[in-house]
């Protein structure tokens, strides 16, 4: 019996202080605007999930590092959101 499984691309990033950018090109007198209030000082640990059927199909923005319980936690959430679909993670 042939399954047809769905492809869902998974991905993890942190994102500091450190990491926003402090030069840009920009128009000519025109100054480059960097928000820098959500990353004070602070990691933010960042999972999204996308297929190609469906785009973005979970995101989670964690205020620390991704431990392997919150990976567990995406993926059961992951699972839950959708039951009676074979999906193989990339």
């Amino acid at each position: 019996m042939e399954r047809n499984f769905r492809i869902v691309f998974l991905d993890e990033t942190y994102v500091t202080k450190r990491t926003m950018p402090t030069h840009a090109w920009t128009p000519k007198k025109k100054n480059i605007q960097i928000d820098t209030k959500e990353c004070q000082n602070e990691v933010k640990g960042i999972i999204t999930c996308i297929s190609r059927e469906e785009g973005i199909q979970l995101k989670r923005v964690y205020r620390h590092s991704i431990t392997g319980q919150k990976f567990l936690s995406f993926l059961d959430e992951l699972r839950a959101n959708n039951p009676f679909t074979d999906m193989m993670l990339c």
